[in-house]
């Protein structure tokens, strides 16, 4: 990933972030500190309990 690439992904990440109250900018805070696993294991696990939630 260039430079240029990594700024623009950092920059549309914020975009977002103003829009959040102050709790949920620091779960999000918290989940971009957690490594790659984890990061994967909390999306499977939201992605299990909304499949639950549609069936």
């Amino acid at each position: 990933m260039s430079v240029m690439e990594k700024i623009e992904v950092d920059q549309s990440n914020e975009v977002g972030l103003g829009e959040l109250n102050e709790r949920e900018r620091t779960v999000i805070q918290f989940f971009r500190l957690l490594d790659e696993v984890a990061q994967q294991d909390i999306i499977r696990f939201i992605y299990i309990l909304l499949q639950s939630e549609f069936d």
